[in-house]
C-alpha cells in the first residue's frame, strides 16, 4: 500500500510541475496584455494553488 501511495504522491508532484510550467509559459505569452507586473502575478498566484482544478475554501 505505502508503494501506491508514494506513486500518487510522485504522480501528482509531477502533473503540478508540469502545470506550473504550462501555466508559466502562457503567462509570458499573454505579458503584453497585462502591462503592470502586478497583475501578472496576481493572476500566476491565484492560479498557483489551483492546479488540480479545486477551488479554495
Amino acid at each position: 500500500m505505502k508503494t501506491e501511495q508514494n506513486v500518487v504522491a510522485a504522480q501528482a508532484t509531477m502533473a503540478g510541475q508540469a502545470w506550473a510550467t504550462a501555466f508559466g509559459v502562457l503567462m509570458a505569452e499573454m505579458a503584453g496584455c497585462f502591462p503592470w507586473r502586478d497583475l501578472r502575478l496576481l493572476a500566476r498566484d491565484d492560479d498557483a494553488g489551483d492546479a488540480d482544478g479545486a477551488e479554495a475554501a
